[in-house]
């Protein structure tokens, strides 16, 4: 419970105007115990604290900001120099100081819950969008006063020590705080990635310990072969099934990370296919060959509709689109689903385990990483044609071919005429 002895409470007795008669009236009330037989009425004063202490030190504050004038021209020489200004905040905001300030893992867990969980591991735009909304749920008018008028409280000391410009810097990330805006500052975010850091931490320590309670116990450094054996022994066994469904049912947060890591599965297992040696995965001109009438006569009303063939005329982004959809991907799902059997699939997986074990040999983790998700996703699947990663491997195979085409007919690649990757 807060100290309410008068020793311990925010000295108004010098605030200007009609500050005093209060600052008299709060130390009355606490004297005489009025706060511990008046919980609401010690709640009020609780709930303003921050402005009643603002308010005794504004005169204070005011002098602090007059003291940084000369400082203002080297203030803006710092802001005008990114990487300077970059280091030298880094350096201010992790001072003990700064630390009531910085959000909490419960409150980015209080914001997860109501705008989505993000995936950390992904830089997609809608990662942006859930970190945004998720700051500007937390920083409430309110709390952007509150932190506005705490900020300010610090000035004064700041000048005292002779610190000038990292006074300025809490003075100038006070005034955007308060600000009425729906746009966060460089001051919250930094803020915001202090309690985004511990909610992973926390997200990261349930996993391991969800992980312990089913058995789990190879080395984050193990081979990706045994790790992969370690979970088809642990599926394949009824209670550790059961038990891990039970320990996921208990943890609500953990299933729906573990829905936002199925998507960011699917986007490494196709991000596998950029790479430059992953052309061993493709389909050869064997598989292609019997599919290239039936793909033209599918793909003539997308030249149509685009016009890309005809010279001088660029398809419009909407034209484009809407052969996508209406041609090129039915045609490649229909080519996935005929090619990708269950023995084909297996045969694909072999090639990608083979494939890991050369990249964990070059100690390559991030593409280990992508090979292992590619393997996960596909291994299963009852429906090859809407899978990503194989309608993404047939359409890239489709289009190796066509280059190899042009190049022993010596022709050249129209550089607008790019196919966008197929998605499910």
């Amino acid at each position: 419970m807060a100290d309410d002895t008068p020793e311990a409470l925010p000295d108004l007795s010098k605030a200007p105007g009609g500050l005093k008669a209060f600052a008299q009236a709060y130390k009355a009330a606490s004297k005489s115990g009025l706060f511990k037989r008046d919980p609401e009425l010690r709640r009020m004063f609780e709930d303003n604290k921050v402005l009643l202490n603002y308010l005794a030190h504004q005169e204070e504050i005011e002098a602090a900001s007059e003291k940084l004038r000369p400082y203002h021209e080297e203030f803006e020489r710092l802001c005008d120099d990114p990487a300077a200004y970059e280091r030298q905040a880094e350096a201010l905001f992790a001072e003990t100081a700064f630390a009531p300030f910085r959000f909490t893992d419960a409150d980015l867990s209080r914001a997860f819950a109501e705008v989505g969980v993000p995936t950390l591991d992904g830089a997609s735009r809608k990662t942006g969008k859930l970190m945004r909304k998720a700051l500007l749920f937390l920083a409430t008018k309110e709390r952007r006063n509150e932190i506005s008028m705490r900020l300010l409280l610090l000035v004064p000391g700041y000048v005292q020590q002779g610190r000038h410009l990292d006074a300025l810097m809490i003075e100038a990330c006070a005034l955007m705080t308060a600000e009425e805006t729906d746009d966060a500052n460089p001051f919250l975010g930094r803020m915001f990635l202090y309690g985004l850091e511990a909610w992973a931490a926390a997200q990261e320590a349930a996993r391991k310990e969800l992980l312990k309670k089913v058995g789990f116990n190879l080395d984050p450094e193990a081979n990706p072969d045994k790790v992969e054996e370690w979970l088809d022994k642990a599926m394949a066994d009824p209670e550790s099934a059961a038990r891990w469904q039970r320990l996921l049912d208990a943890h609500p947060e953990l299933q729906a990370a573990s829905e936002d890591t199925s998507q960011l599965m699917v986007r490494r297992a196709v991000d596998l296919l950029d790479r430059e040696d992953s052309a061993r995965l493709l389909l050869g001109a064997d598989e292609i060959r019997p599919w290239v009438a039936l793909l033209i006569e599918r793909l003539q009303p997308m030249v149509e509709e685009t016009g890309v063939l005809r010279p001088g005329v660029k398809a419009s982004k909407a034209q484009k689109n809407r052969a996508f959809d209406q041609y090129y991907l039915p045609a490649m799902r229909e080519m996935t689903k005929a090619i990708f059997t269950p023995e084909r699939i297996l045969r694909l997986v072999a090639e990608l385990k083979a494939y890991r074990r050369e990249l964990a040999a070059a100690g390559d983790k991030t593409a280990i990483l992508c090979a292992t998700s590619a393997i996960l996703y596909i291994e299963r699947e009852e429906e090859p044609e809407l899978n990503s990663f194989l309608v993404n491997l047939c359409a890239r195979s489709v289009m190796k071919c066509g280059d190899a085409a042009d190049q022993e007919a010596g022709g050249v690649a129209d550089d607008d005429q790019t196919t966008p990757a197929a998605g499910p």
